[in-house]
Formats: structure tokens, C-alpha cells, sequence
């Protein structure tokens, strides 16, 4: 291997990040990957995410309150931010409002009420979502 070829080699690797690396590419690349789907502090969101593709996010820290009101069909969740109310409405909320009052769900997807079926019993299901500003 002639003098260039091996400056040529050095200089490839120093561009790609690191020269003194010799590991396999695949592994390199998903940990690259990790790092970056890696949260870089402590903040909790939460995201609402709409049949259409809307979403909103709102940050754990600001959520006040939380309401749970058990209905004869629907129930409904109320969450108070500091900017918002979001109105849940679905079915089997308990194990979500559970989850919410722990700062455990990150997601909450709103469904088409006609695509709910019985099998979904012990599954929380949202079949609305409502953000109004909150008054004050």
C-alpha cells in the first residue's frame, strides 16, 4: 500500500467521525440512531394525534388537573393545562386516566367510533379529542 492510499484511508475515516475506530458500520450506524431518538433531558410530553394527521403536544409540567367522569355511555377525561383544556371521550378510560395521572403515556390517538368493536373491552378507546384555551 503506497504512501497516498494510506493518507487517503486515514483522511476517509477522519471524515466519517472517528479515525480510530474499527467497528462494524451496521453497529455504528444504529447506535448513531439510539442517541439521537435518546430524550436529551428530563421533559415528559404528551401527544394528541387526530384521525386526520393533527397533533398537539403539551408538556407534563404544565398539566394542572385531571377529571375522570364515568358516563352511562361515554366517559370523558378532562385535563387542564396551563394554556389548554383537552376533552377525551371514549370508552374504558379508567386504565388511561390511571396512566395519566403517572406521567406514564406519551400518545394518545383518537379513533374512528365506527372501527371500536366489542374485543376492545379492556382497551382504552378515544373516540374525541377537544382542545379549547383554558379561561383565565
Amino acid at each position: 500500500m503506497s504512501q497516498n492510499s494510506k493518507f487517503k484511508l486515514k483522511y476517509d475515516e477522519l471524515r466519517a467521525g472517528d479515525p480510530t475506530h474499527q467497528g462494524d458500520e451496521k453497529t455504528d450506524i444504529a447506535s448513531n440512531i439510539a442517541m439521537q431518538q435518546r430524550p436529551t433531558a428530563n421533559v415528559r410530553n404528551i401527544c394528541f394525534v387526530w384521525p386526520n394527521g393533527r397533533q398537539k403536544f403539551f408538556a407534563y409540567g404544565y398539566l394542572i388537573s385531571g377529571e375522570l367522569n364515568l358516563g352511562n355511555e361515554v366517559n370523558i377525561i378532562t385535563l387542564s393545562f396551563t394554556s389548554d383544556v383537552v376533552t377525551l371521550k371514549g370508552y374504558h378510560l379508567q386504565q388511561l386516566f390511571m396512566q395519566l395521572s403517572n406521567h406514564a403515556t406519551s400518545l394518545i390517538s383518537q379513533v374512528d367510533p365506527r372501527y371500536t368493536t366489542e374485543t376492545t373491552e379492556n382497551e382504552s378507546t378515544v373516540i374525541e379529542i377537544i382542545v379549547t384555551p383554558s379561561k383565565g
